[in-house]
Formats: structure tokens, C-alpha cells, sequence
């Protein structure tokens, strides 16, 4: 349920993300402003995201603590879902 839970707030961070569309002539230039950003600024985000992190990083190493008895093949099926899990987590 940590896993989950700590996985969809990343995706949906308190306050949603900004919308709308990047009229931005430069790829290169920085906008503030730009579609897909956190609109709670850089500190207040960190704030939330590095507890965010240690929650999913330990919940996920305790769960695969926990598949440990299964059989080796489900095991490492499991195992498998898992590591994309927690890539997929680290790349949102």
C-alpha cells in the first residue's frame, strides 16, 4: 500500500502540476511557467519529495524481503515487476 500510495503522490504532487501549452519559441530557454511543472515551488517541493522517496525506497526493499519464500520462479517474477516498479517511480 506504501508503494502505491507514494508512486501515484509523485505522479499527482499537493497542488497538481501546471497546464496548458508551451508557446515558448526556444526549446532551449527556461520558462517558469512551463506545462508539467510541480506548482508548489523548488523548497516546498523538495520538502515533499525526499519523504516521498525514503517512504517508496523503503517499503519497496521490505517487499522484496517479503517475496524471499516464494518460489524461485515466482520470486523472481515478482522481483522483475518490482524493479520496473521502482524505475518507472524514479523517472516520474
Amino acid at each position: 500500500m506504501l508503494l502505491t500510495a507514494s508512486f501515484q503522490v509523485t505522479l499527482s504532487p499537493p497542488g497538481g502540476v501546471l497546464q496548458g501549452e508551451n508557446f515558448s519559441k526556444s526549446k532551449e530557454a527556461y520558462d517558469a511557467n512551463a506545462p508539467g511543472k510541480s506548482v508548489l515551488g523548488e523548497v516546498k517541493y523538495l520538502l515533499f519529495f525526499v519523504p516521498t522517496y525514503v517512504v517508496f525506497m523503503t517499503a519497496f526493499f521490505l517487499t522484496l524481503a517479503l517475496v524471499k519464500p516464494f518460489p524461485i520462479g515466482f520470486r523472481t517474477a515478482l522481483q522483475i515487476l518490482l524493479a520496473v516498479f521502482a524505475i518507472c517511480f524514479h523517472l516520474s
